[in-house]
């Protein structure tokens, strides 16, 4: 598999992000801190209340999009299950909160 830059990825979901009415979309994980390599997945979390998403099965198609454009595996999540614990002592929060890089904010 390839590994793209965070500039490939953006432009790549542009288009499904302006599809979905996506407001805040965050890279973190292994792209957000440049150690990506051939096996990495892409982790990209957004707010689901802000989107047109509804429903698990809006997401599935979201991420099946998500993966088709980038031809690389992707794990979604949405910032309400990043921060599900509300605590930062969560593994999953501390590595968001270092790592995440601001795709789309409006």
């Amino acid at each position: 598999m390839t590994v793209l830059t965070v500039g490939e990825i953006k432009e790549k979901i542009k288009p499904i992000i302006e599809k979905y009415g996506l407001k805040e979309v965050y890279l973190f994980g292994s792209y957000a801190r440049g150690e990506a390599d051939e096996n990495s997945d892409v982790d990209l979390a957004f707010d689901y209340e802000s989107s047109m998403i509804r429903g698990i099965l809006g997401q599935i198609k979201l991420k099946t999009e998500l993966e088709s454009v980038l031809s690389l595996p992707v794990d979604l999540l949405t910032l309400d299950r990043v921060y599900e614990n509300g605590r930062l002592e969560n593994r999953l929060v501390k590595s968001f909160e270092r790592d995440r890089v601001e795709l789309v904010a409006r």
